[in-house]
């Protein structure tokens, strides 16, 4: 989750483990991409999730200020920080969930 009163695309100075952070990522192609950015214990490290469009994006998050060029990602932005700072029900926002279309 994103830390209290965070503002928008930046990261705290310290991460914390248990929390979940939306940064931009790369793709192979040069675009750039949001994507969730979390701590997998197994491995130790961080490690971020595919785009939140869907793209397959390269490890590592990038600078906060660096800009989104994906209209898909930008378009889901709010939703996903919406979905990390608890602020709504995650199956609002799923295509893929029967709940998400019986509100």
């Amino acid at each position: 989750m994103l830390t209290d009163n965070q503002p928008a695309r930046t990261l705290p100075t310290q991460l914390d483990p248990t929390r979940r952070y939306l940064v931009p990522v790369t793709d192979d192609n040069g675009g750039t991409h949001l994507a969730i950015y979390s701590y997998a214990p197994r491995i130790p490290a961080w490690v971020t999730g595919p785009g939140v469009c869907g793209t397959t994006v390269q490890q590592g998050a990038l600078p906060a200020e660096t800009p989104v060029t994906c209209r898909d990602c930008e378009t889901l932005e709010d939703a996903y920080r919406e979905m990390l700072e608890g602020r709504t029900d995650p199956h609002r926002y799923c295509p893929a969930c029967n709940r998400g279309t019986q509100r």
